[in-house]
This record gives C-alpha cells, structure tokens and sequence, in this order.
C-alpha cells in the first residue's frame, strides 16, 4: 500500500477513535449528571416522605416493610409491625382508598383513611400505603347524620328519620310474620295552648309528649315526631290485644304527667291504629294514612264527649 494512502487511513482511525473517545466521555459526563439528579430526586423524595404529616409506608408484594415515616411511627407507635400486618390482613392488595379501623393493644382504636398506589422503590415494585387518621372526621359526619334523621327539640327520630326506618322494619316483619302496629298520635288542644299561652309552652307540651312516649315504648320500637304536635310510632312483636294495652299505659302516664305538672295546662294525646299483616302487605304510607284517620276519629269522639 503506498504510504500517503497508509498514513490517511491511519489519521482517519485515529480521528474516529478521538471522536469516539470525546462521545463516550460526554455520554459519561451526561450519566453522571443524570445520576446526581435522580440522586437528588431520590433525596427530595424521600425529604417529602420524611415530612409527610400522613402515615407513609412502603411494603412489597410479600407484604414487607421497606420502609416508615416519621408520621407512621408516631401514628403506630412501637407496636407498628403487628399493627400494619392487622390492616393488611387482606387476601389481595389492590390500588384503592378505603376506610380502616386501627385497633391498638391498649384497647383504643381509631379510624383512617388509607389509600394504597403501586410505586417503584429503588429498582423493584412495591406498594405506598398513605395512612390518615380521620377520627374526628367520621365522628362530626356520623353526628351531622344523626342530627338530619333526629328532632331537636325532643330528641325522636325526625319524619325523615322514621321513614328511613321503617322500610327495613317492614321487611323484617314480612319475612318473619311478625305483628306490626303504627300508632299515630296527635296533641289535643296545641293550638290554644300556642295562641292563649304561647309557642314556648307549646314546646313543653311537645316535650311532655315525647317523654310520655319514650317511657311507654321499648328499644325497638321507632318513636318519632313527624310534623308540629304528631307522633309515629313503629312498635314490633305487637298485636291488636297488645296495642290496646299500650293505649292504656300511655293513658297512665299521661295522667301521672299531669298530675305533677307545674305548667297550667295538661297534655292530652288523640291515638290511632293500624295493623301491619305480613299475608296482606301493605306499604308505610298506606299504614299511615289508616292510622291517622283513626287517630282522628278517636279526637272527634273526644270532643262528642266533651260536650
């Protein structure tokens, strides 16, 4: 070969090897680079785990702790690995959000909110549980419910309350044959009482009510007030032969109410029935509706008698 041509071939290897050469070094100054980055991610990472105020914990799919956050130790305290396998006593781990409660071995207990995504933890698949303690929450919403199903002034299931009972009642009833009675019961003389006294004595009379009423009837019974000065009650297991017995001890009570009470006014109550048949099912509001024109029936021979 001569050797002009042999010298070109030569500088032009070795140019493409200087080439090369700069290239890997810039690829390397490049991973360099891109590792101090994931390294600085992997820090700021774990900085916002590590000042997270939710419990964080990361577990692989052999449901192993890989790792806690302050929060999470503080949240569970020394016994954290018995707690966390308690919460994770579940067969399949999937994406979700749930609500879950925390028993601690003292006997107390509290209620979180814990959502578990799939992440990558240092190269390998594994699963975050973040873990809230919403205690506070769940007992504020549970008392919101309860005050939108409950009447403030006597402290009954409101009309809205009872009706969001009964429907189960009934259906407890048809499957197992059981005797039903509604009674509904009206205030005698309520409108006197608000016009010649006034709306607060007719709150006293609504409140003498209620309680004549929560003595006479059980825990299984639904006592409500549905409207100004009436009533609905659901008692269960109870027959014709029994309802008029019950009739009677509210009679009782309203008379040992008014024997000793301060108030110049007595409380009277007009009462009416009507009987659920599991062989001839009718719905609540049917129910209803037979036993106020009872009820109304019974304030009509009332005032017959009156005069």
């Amino acid at each position: 070969m001569d050797k002009n041509i042999e010298m070109l071939v030569v500088e032009d290897v070795f140019e493409n090897a200087i080439q090369r050469a700069k290239e890997l070094e810039d690829t390397n100054i490049k991973l360099k680079k891109a590792f101090k980055t994931i390294k600085k991610l992997e820090k700021n990472y774990r900085a916002i785990l590590e000042s997270s105020k939710d419990a964080l914990v990361v577990i692989n799919y052999d449901k192993e702790i890989l790792y806690l956050n302050p929060a999470s130790k503080k949240l569970f305290g020394q016994n954290y690995k018995e707690l966390i396998i308690d919460i994770l006593n579940f067969d399949e781990i999937e994406n979700s959000d749930k609500e879950i409660t925390i028993n601690y071995l003292d006997g107390n207990k509290i209620i979180a909110n814990m959502c578990i995504s799939e992440i990558n933890w240092e190269s390998k698949q594994a699963y975050l549980l973040s873990i809230r303690d919403v205690t506070d929450e769940v007992r504020l919403r549970e008392r919101f419910k309860i005050q939108s199903l409950t009447d403030e002034l006597t402290q009954l299931y409101n009309r809205r309350g009872f009706l969001s009972l009964v429907e189960n009642k009934i259906e407890i009833a048809k499957c197992s044959k059981k005797s039903v009675t509604l009674f509904f019961i009206d205030i005698d003389g309520m409108k006197d009482i608000n016009d010649k006294l006034s709306h607060n004595y007719g709150d006293y009379a609504i409140i003498g009510a209620s309680t004549i009423l929560k003595e006479t009837f059980g825990e299984n019974d639904i006592v409500a007030r549905i409207g100004g000065d009436e009533f609905a009650i659901l008692a269960m297991d109870v027959d014709e032969y029994e309802a008029k017995r019950i009739i009677n001890k509210i009679m009782e009570k309203q008379k040992d109410f008014n024997r000793n009470n301060e108030y110049c006014f007595n409380v009277s109550m007009s009462i009416g029935t009507a009987y659920f048949n599991s062989e001839e099912p009718i719905n609540i509001n049917e129910l209803m509706e037979k036993a106020d024109k009872k009820m109304y029936e019974n304030k009509k021979n009332k005032r017959v008698q009156r005069n």
